[in-house]
């Protein structure tokens, strides 16, 4: 019984213990939070193409990618979510690992005119899919030093894929260009 009393006791006082710690290291880390922008370019097989916006908060980000493609008779919507830690940051670059997802909505239509005429319904769906993408690897930005004029950063990343819904996989490559709204 009273060995019960002394492991639960012992218990409570570390879960107290580390609470107080933890809550003194998200203090400190609180102060040192920075937020910052930047809205550019992605492409790549598991990120998406297209129009991107990136946050960042101190060592994590999270880039979302969004890209229309509609034509006569095929609609293709892509968008991506990534996220990256970067390990290692200097004045002039940053390296990450990446973890990358993408979906791709494709629908095709047929315009045969088997409805009565005149109808606004003389295109039919005759084939939908939706694909996941999802890739993990490193990452290497480069960017000019905070005191240049160009605020401008260039990501390639490399790393493994697995593709359409987890049926293939192979390597993957992609790149960003981002505009930085906030310089340091």
């Amino acid at each position: 019984m009273t060995i019960r009393v002394g492991l639960i006791l012992m218990l409570l006082s570390y879960l107290l213990l580390s609470s107080n710690l933890r809550a003194e290291g998200e203090i400190d880390t609180m102060k040192t939070l920075r937020i910052r922008h930047e809205v550019g370019f992605a492409a790549g097989f598991t990120i998406s193409y297209g129009p991107a916006y990136k946050i960042r908060m101190n060592r994590f980000a999270a880039m979302g990618t969004f890209a229309p493609f509609v034509r006569y008779n095929i609609e293709n919507y892509s968008a991506g979510l990534s996220f990256q830690y970067m390990i290692q940051s200097t004045p002039v670059s940053n390296l990450f690992v990446y973890q990358g997802n993408r979906i791709l909505s494709s629908t095709q239509y047929d315009n045969t005119w088997n409805l009565p005429p005149l109808s606004p319904l003389w295109m039919k769906e005759t084939f939908k899919e939706y694909l996941f993408s999802h890739s993990l690897g490193l990452g290497y930005e480069m960017f000019r030093r905070p005191g240049k004029k160009n605020p401008l950063g260039f990501s390639l990343m490399a790393g493994w894929a697995v593709y359409d819904n987890f049926n293939a996989g192979m390597l993957t490559a992609e790149m960003s260009i981002m505009y930085k709204f906030n310089k340091d």
